[in-house]
């Protein structure tokens, strides 16, 4: 037996779980939980037996030699509120579903990868202007992007919800370029469907323009903003659909056909100068008084992502893996199996969502 004691601290950290409270809850000594981690000793084959049981994960996953690669490098979207044990245990779940990406991608042909790499001040002038170029790149249409998912993994960008996490968890996005892992976005599955929007493309920006880097600026956040705003709401398109009358009905109704919430317009209003600081400032007012900041009206529904569940479905239809066979690959059980990928339910996309992936010949 060859023990990963890398994988044992993420999956521990996963389950937001100390050394004391595995050691308890798996009926072993804390000491051997410290030396496997430490990598001090090679643990029993019961205590690994046991950890996996009480981590619910299988075994199998604390054996691989391709399993617990350094976690990726993350950028994150989330509250400021969002305790520190919660980034932990998302940043260490996020880093076992970016190994389960790979493992599924080894048999499919996934396609091409064409995420341009930019950097502010050298490849671009601003970050709105990387955002312009990948459009452009794209060729998508002028106007409000009706699909936020279809571009993206048409390009090989796989787009993971997470459901069940902190409201402070929006998303976060992972592009480790020198491997052989396509880039991965992570959101909040409960949350609205124009705040998904945004944090796809907040996300997007990320990967265009900071992941490639080896230091990151203290503006980074900024420039994901201004990339999503340009990249949801292209100046030239949406500034004339704003005047010195436009008023929380109008950007209501703005809302439905360009799919962003109506802070989001009224922070690109005026951005774009159609309309003066003080009228954004009453409107904010309104905003708040009508509890506008934590839901708006006019709800819409989010657009399905199909990438992963098409990697899914080559595995179980083309590949004939069992459920079993699957939670083997992942490293999981059935239950959490379905939680994060459905997969014991008959797997369909919309072919106009996600083109059938070939395999790897």
């Amino acid at each position: 037996m060859v023990f990963n004691s890398q994988m044992l601290i993420i999956a521990r950290e996963s389950r937001r779980l100390t050394q004391k409270a595995l050691a308890e809850a798996s009926g072993t000594a804390q000491s051997a939980v410290s030396k496997a981690e430490a990598g001090a000793v090679e643990p029993q084959e019961a205590s690994v037996v046991a950890w996996a049981r009480a981590l619910r994960y299988r075994v199998n996953m604390f054996l691989r030699t391709d399993a617990a690669a350094p976690p990726p490098r993350t950028l994150f979207r989330k509250r400021a509120s969002l305790p520190q044990g919660d980034v932990k245990a998302i940043k260490a779940s996020i880093a076992i579903q970016c190994m389960q990406v790979e493992w599924l991608a080894r048999s499919v042909e996934l396609p091409e990868t064409d995420v341009p790499l930019m950097t502010v001040g050298r490849d671009a002038s601003s970050a709105a202007e990387a955002a312009r170029y990948v459009r452009q790149l794209w060729r998508l249409p002028r106007g409000p992007i009706a699909d936020i998912f279809g571009p993206l993994e048409d390009h090989s960008v796989v787009v993971v919800p997470m459901q069940n996490r902190s409201d402070g968890f929006m998303g976060l996005s992972v592009h480790e370029h020198k491997r052989a892992l396509p880039p991965i976005m992570f959101f909040n599955g409960d949350a609205p469907a124009d705040r998904v929007r945004w944090t796809i493309a907040h996300e997007l920006g990320h990967i265009v323009l900071h992941h490639h880097q080896s230091a990151l600026s203290e503006d980074c956040e900024d420039e994901a903003d201004e990339f999503a705003s340009e990249f949801l709401m292209p100046a030239n398109d949406i500034k004339h659909q704003f005047s010195s009358r436009t008023g929380l009905d109008d950007l209501a109704q703005l809302k439905l056909h360009w799919r962003v919430s109506m802070q989001a317009l009224l922070s690109r209003a005026l951005s774009v100068g159609r309309i003066t600081k003080a009228h954004s400032t009453g409107l904010w007012k309104l905003i708040s008084m009508y509890g506008y900041r934590r839901c708006e009206p006019n709800g819409f529904q989010l657009e399905q992502a199909g990438l992963l569940t098409e990697m899914l479905r080559v595995h179980m239809e083309d590949l004939a893996f069992s459920l079993d066979n699957l939670c083997d690959l992942l490293g999981i059980e059935a239950e959490e199996a379905h939680m994060l990928y459905k997969v014991n339910v008959p797997a369909t996309v919309d072919a106009k969502q996600s083109p059938r992936l070939r395999l790897v010949e």
